[in-house]
């Protein structure tokens, strides 16, 4: 299958999900899925996203296990296509994707993390590093209070950071919101309250 999408001149986007069902012990618990070799899996996926012939612009990563090995790194550090990436996995966080991809990989203009990912540190991270550079357009990223919320926009008023746009997403019992400002550092913070 990764050979035909290798040789494929037309795909822009490519979701890719794991169909496991959420009551199924292997999304709760990682070592059930020991038994899952998935080095043929993420070498098929270096074979696809690194050949001369891709197209791909936006790529989902919609997986309940730990699919970030070398050779997904390497694929997507080396990837000149992909301009859009949207992470939902639980195992993977921003400090990492910042240290082993976007540092190198200046394509990828809009990163969107899902899951239990710790982005504060990742923000951390480029505070204490000036010397990372990256070169994203916007960070998108669900939080789930309020209060988790003025942590946010005060760290990103209070430091200059290579984002343009940060998209908060925070759910709500009450209110289905969207709330622009900018700071004063000019980055466009973008906050979207949506009804749970």
């Amino acid at each position: 299958m990764c050979e035909t999408l290798s040789d494929n001149k037309t795909i822009k986007y490519l979701s890719l999900k794991n169909q496991c069902p959420s009551n199924c012990s292997c999304a709760n618990d990682n070592t059930r899925m020991d038994h899952l070799d998935l080095t043929l899996i993420t070498e098929g996926l270096k074979r696809f996203l690194t050949s001369p012939f891709i197209v791909l612009e936006t790529l989902e990563l919609n997986i309940n296990f730990k699919i970030l090995d070398t050779n997904l790194i390497e694929s997507l550090t080396q990837n000149q296509t992909i301009k859009t990436l949207t992470i939902k996995n639980k195992f993977i966080n921003l400090s990492l994707i910042i240290k082993s991809i976007l540092i190198k990989n200046r394509t990828i203009r809009n990163l969107k993390i899902i899951g239990e990912n710790n982005i504060y540190k990742g923000l951390l991270l480029l505070i204490d590093n000036p010397q990372l550079k990256i070169d994203l357009y916007s960070l998108s990223f669900p939080i789930s209070k309020n209060e988790t919320l003025s942590y946010y926009t005060k760290l990103i008023n209070s430091h200059p950071f290579p984002i343009k746009q940060f998209n908060i997403t925070i759910s709500s019992k009450f209110e289905k919101s969207n709330f622009q400002s900018t700071s004063k550092n000019n980055s466009i913070i973008n906050i979207h309250k949506k009804i749970i």
